[in-house]
Protein backbone atom coordinates (compact mmCIF):
# COMPACT_ATOMS: atom_id res chain seq x y z
CA UNK A 1 0.00 0.00 0.00
CA UNK A 2 3.15 2.28 0.01
CA UNK A 3 3.60 1.79 -2.91
CA UNK A 4 0.11 2.84 -4.27
CA UNK A 5 0.64 5.99 -2.16
CA UNK A 6 3.83 7.07 -3.55
CA UNK A 7 2.70 6.19 -7.47
CA UNK A 8 -0.40 7.69 -6.61
CA UNK A 9 1.25 11.17 -5.15
CA UNK A 10 3.84 11.18 -8.11
CA UNK A 11 1.22 10.41 -11.01
CA UNK A 12 -1.28 12.70 -10.10
CA UNK A 13 0.54 15.82 -11.42
CA UNK A 14 1.34 14.00 -15.03
CA UNK A 15 -1.40 13.81 -17.46
CA UNK A 16 -3.96 11.90 -18.35
CA UNK A 17 -3.27 10.84 -14.32
CA UNK A 18 -3.82 14.78 -13.32
CA UNK A 19 -7.14 14.69 -15.47
CA UNK A 20 -8.85 12.25 -13.39
CA UNK A 21 -10.41 12.22 -9.69
CA UNK A 22 -8.63 10.56 -6.83
CA UNK A 23 -10.39 7.13 -6.92
CA UNK A 24 -9.89 6.75 -10.30
CA UNK A 25 -6.13 7.09 -9.99
CA UNK A 26 -5.71 4.75 -7.09
CA UNK A 27 -7.89 2.26 -9.00
CA UNK A 28 -6.01 2.39 -12.35
CA UNK A 29 -2.73 1.66 -10.02
CA UNK A 30 -3.95 -0.70 -7.06
CA UNK A 31 -4.00 -4.38 -9.42
CA UNK A 32 -0.67 -3.60 -10.88
CA UNK A 33 0.97 -2.92 -7.62
CA UNK A 34 -1.05 -6.06 -6.16
CA UNK A 35 0.42 -8.42 -8.66
CA UNK A 36 4.14 -6.55 -8.37
CA UNK A 37 3.22 -5.15 -11.79
CA UNK A 38 5.23 -2.08 -11.57
CA UNK A 39 8.77 -0.31 -11.59
CA UNK A 40 10.10 3.04 -9.92
CA UNK A 41 12.85 4.77 -10.92
CA UNK A 42 14.35 6.63 -7.67
CA UNK A 43 17.14 8.68 -7.77
CA UNK A 44 19.78 9.17 -4.72
CA UNK A 45 17.41 11.95 -2.91
CA UNK A 46 14.75 9.32 -2.42
CA UNK A 47 12.81 11.47 -5.22
CA UNK A 48 10.84 9.49 -7.55
CA UNK A 49 12.01 9.67 -11.57
CA UNK A 50 9.75 7.79 -13.25
CA UNK A 51 7.25 4.96 -13.01
CA UNK A 52 6.05 2.13 -14.80
CA UNK A 53 2.77 0.15 -14.66
CA UNK A 54 1.55 -3.05 -16.92
CA UNK A 55 -0.89 -5.74 -17.07
CA UNK A 56 -0.43 -9.06 -18.97
CA UNK A 57 -3.95 -10.36 -20.74
CA UNK A 58 -5.14 -11.68 -23.21
CA UNK A 59 -5.25 -9.52 -27.30
CA UNK A 60 -9.12 -9.49 -26.66
CA UNK A 61 -9.13 -7.52 -23.42
CA UNK A 62 -6.06 -5.55 -24.73
CA UNK A 63 -8.13 -4.58 -27.85
CA UNK A 64 -11.16 -3.69 -25.43
CA UNK A 65 -8.88 -1.06 -23.44
CA UNK A 66 -7.18 0.36 -26.57
CA UNK A 67 -10.53 1.39 -27.59
CA UNK A 68 -11.81 2.81 -24.44
CA UNK A 69 -12.53 0.02 -22.61
CA UNK A 70 -11.64 -0.21 -18.87
CA UNK A 71 -8.19 -1.57 -18.04
CA UNK A 72 -7.43 -5.13 -17.43
CA UNK A 73 -7.69 -5.75 -13.71
CA UNK A 74 -7.64 -8.02 -11.02
CA UNK A 75 -5.67 -12.00 -10.64
CA UNK A 76 -6.45 -12.89 -13.77
CA UNK A 77 -3.14 -10.17 -15.33
CA UNK A 78 -0.58 -12.15 -13.87
CA UNK A 79 -0.66 -14.06 -16.91
CA UNK A 80 -1.05 -13.24 -20.65
CA UNK A 81 0.64 -13.19 -24.27
CA UNK A 82 -0.54 -9.33 -24.18
CA UNK A 83 0.99 -6.51 -21.98
CA UNK A 84 -0.83 -3.29 -21.51
CA UNK A 85 1.15 -0.37 -20.50
CA UNK A 86 -1.23 1.71 -18.53
CA UNK A 87 0.67 3.75 -16.41
CA UNK A 88 3.99 5.35 -17.87
CA UNK A 89 5.77 8.65 -16.35
CA UNK A 90 9.59 9.63 -16.81
CA UNK A 91 11.17 12.74 -15.76
CA UNK A 92 14.05 12.97 -18.25
CA UNK A 93 15.36 10.87 -21.31
CA UNK A 94 17.45 8.67 -19.18
CA UNK A 95 15.15 7.59 -16.93
CA UNK A 96 12.63 6.71 -20.04
CA UNK A 97 15.42 4.75 -21.34
CA UNK A 98 16.26 3.03 -18.35
CA UNK A 99 12.02 2.13 -18.07
CA UNK A 100 12.72 0.72 -21.27
CA UNK A 101 15.23 -1.40 -20.65
CA UNK A 102 13.10 -2.78 -18.08
CA UNK A 103 10.20 -3.34 -20.32
CA UNK A 104 11.89 -4.99 -22.51
CA UNK A 105 12.61 -7.93 -19.76
CA UNK A 106 8.70 -7.86 -19.70
CA UNK A 107 8.19 -8.08 -23.25
CA UNK A 108 10.39 -11.32 -23.72
CA UNK A 109 7.97 -14.35 -24.75
CA UNK A 110 5.15 -11.65 -25.17
CA UNK A 111 3.32 -11.25 -28.35
CA UNK A 112 1.95 -7.66 -28.32
CA UNK A 113 2.18 -4.16 -26.45
CA UNK A 114 -0.59 -1.99 -26.13
CA UNK A 115 -0.67 1.69 -25.49
CA UNK A 116 -2.12 5.48 -24.82
CA UNK A 117 0.15 8.18 -25.95
CA UNK A 118 -0.81 11.23 -24.54
CA UNK A 119 0.43 14.21 -26.20
CA UNK A 120 0.69 17.44 -24.48
CA UNK A 121 -2.01 19.33 -26.37
CA UNK A 122 -4.85 16.33 -25.10
CA UNK A 123 -4.61 14.01 -28.34
CA UNK A 124 -4.49 10.43 -27.33
CA UNK A 125 -2.98 8.09 -29.66
CA UNK A 126 -3.92 4.33 -29.15
CA UNK A 127 -0.86 1.67 -30.38
CA UNK A 128 0.48 -1.66 -30.62
CA UNK A 129 3.49 -2.84 -31.20
CA UNK A 130 4.04 -6.49 -32.25
CA UNK A 131 6.75 -7.88 -30.13
CA UNK A 132 9.31 -9.95 -32.08
CA UNK A 133 13.02 -10.76 -31.90
CA UNK A 134 13.94 -6.85 -31.57
CA UNK A 135 13.50 -7.35 -28.05
CA UNK A 136 16.12 -9.73 -27.51
CA UNK A 137 18.42 -7.90 -29.84
CA UNK A 138 18.07 -4.33 -27.64
CA UNK A 139 18.08 -6.19 -24.12
CA UNK A 140 21.47 -7.97 -25.89
CA UNK A 141 22.92 -4.46 -26.90
CA UNK A 142 22.10 -2.37 -23.79
CA UNK A 143 23.14 -4.94 -21.46
CA UNK A 144 26.87 -3.62 -22.32
CA UNK A 145 26.04 0.12 -22.36
CA UNK A 146 23.33 0.87 -20.09
CA UNK A 147 23.08 3.92 -18.00
CA UNK A 148 23.26 3.34 -14.48
CA UNK A 149 20.76 4.24 -12.41
CA UNK A 150 20.29 2.45 -8.64
CA UNK A 151 17.15 0.42 -8.23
Amino acid sequence: MVALGFATKYLFTKPPFANLSFAECTNALLGKIERGHYWFVVDSSNDIQGFLGWELTTEEKAESWLQGGLAPFGEENKVGDCIVLSAYAANSSRVHRYLWDRMREIMKGKRILYFKRQYKNGRLRPGRLIINAFVSNHIERNASASVPVQE
